[in-house]
């Protein structure tokens, strides 16, 4: 990012680098976007996973600006840190079971306190295979032709 102490670059998604933040000028700048996350076909609908968080900005009172943009593929919007005016706000998550990462936090200086940064999004597991050639006792299954899809949002079992 550049080098001023109230703006975050954007976190880097699968397939895209995050965006450095605007260098300051005057009251404001504005954070980073998250680098975009892949697309995939897998579970048998076009679905982007692993998005980038966006950076941190700085609004200022005079100018606020809004949050720095998340990649597609779930990355979550950056913070926003204002003077005195009241335009404060954390960074928002990542998108749950995209593995997008969480918007950065901005430190809070010279005022007290911190706007915190959003947590990433749970990840997921799939599996595509032919119908006729395993089981699993977890997740949710689906089918798309020939195939049958696991989904895996949280601990599961698989057996070829």
């Amino acid at each position: 990012g550049p080098n001023n102490d109230n703006v975050g670059a954007g976190g880097g998604g699968h397939s895209a680098v995050g965006a450095d933040g605007d260098s300051e000028t005057g009251q404001s700048a504005l954070g980073g976007a998250g680098g975009n996350g892949t697309p995939s076909t897998i579970s048998a609908s076009d679905v982007t996973y692993a998005g980038g968080g966006g950076g941190s900005g700085y609004g200022g009172d005079a100018n606020p600006i809004t949050l720095a943009a998340g990649g597609t593929g779930g990355g979550g919007a950056g913070s926003l840190r204002g003077s005195t005016g009241g335009n404060d706000a954390a960074g928002i998550a990542g998108q749950a079971n995209t593995g997008g990462g969480g918007g950065g936090g901005q430190k809070g200086s010279p005022e007290p306190g911190q706007r915190n940064p959003g947590a990433g999004g749970s990840g997921i597991v799939i599996l595509r295979r032919l119908t006729a050639s395993s089981t699993s006792t977890s997740g949710t299954d689906s089918t798309s032709g020939s195939d049958t899809i696991h989904v895996f949002t949280a601990d599961g079992t698989f057996t070829a």
